[in-house]
């Protein structure tokens, strides 16, 4: 698939980024995003933080995998709640568990949620934070990660963005949907 180009680029700045479209932002992820620690609402469900569908309602991954997950058993008192279009740094972070979820619900302790700071197009930011260059650029930020450690909001706050007008957001959002 190939995008249409734009009329004229500038430099990032940002070596994962190299050159982005005129009139794009780029920006420090804790500029896009604050960390929630909001706690759990009565009646949410858990969600499941999962690098192929997000996060979503553990009785969908269940079904989704056809296997059982570990359940909460002790009760949801200190999870985190997630909203609709919130993201969550996932223990999987380190190879790319930003994950978008488009379900409200909470999730582990372990995680961190993050929150839109200003109007985005959430499709645009799941696409983005997947992307290849954007993983690496994560990984070598965090120096020393392992297995089963988490990226803190600090450090994924230190890495920059690129911010379009969230016009362009959407528009380059629904032609990843068309085209995969």
């Amino acid at each position: 698939m190939s995008f249409p180009r734009y009329s004229s680029y500038q430099d990032s700045g940002v070596d994962w980024l190299r050159d982005v479209p005129a009139g794009w932002e780029v920006a420090p992820g804790r500029r896009l995003f604050k960390q929630i620690r909001e706690p759990a609402h009565e009646g949410d469900e858990q969600l499941s933080a999962t690098q192929r569908y997000g996060d979503v309602p553990q009785r969908h991954y269940m079904e989704f995998e056809d296997q059982k997950v570990v359940l909460a058993l002790g009760g949801l008192n200190n999870f985190k709640h997630v909203q609709k279009n919130d993201f969550v740094i996932s223990l999987r972070s380190f190879q790319g568990g930003i994950e978008y979820s488009a379900f409200s619900g909470c999730v582990s302790p372990a995680y961190t949620v993050l929150r839109a700071a200003k109007s985005i197009c959430p499709r645009y930011y799941a696409y983005t934070l997947k992307s290849e260059p954007y993983i690496a650029a994560l990984q070598s930020a965090t120096d020393g990660i392992r297995d089963g450690k988490n990226i803190s909001y600090e450090q994924f706050g230190t890495i920059p963005l690129p911010a379009p007008p969230l016009p362009e957001q959407r528009v380059i959002a629904s032609l990843r949907l068309e085209f995969g």
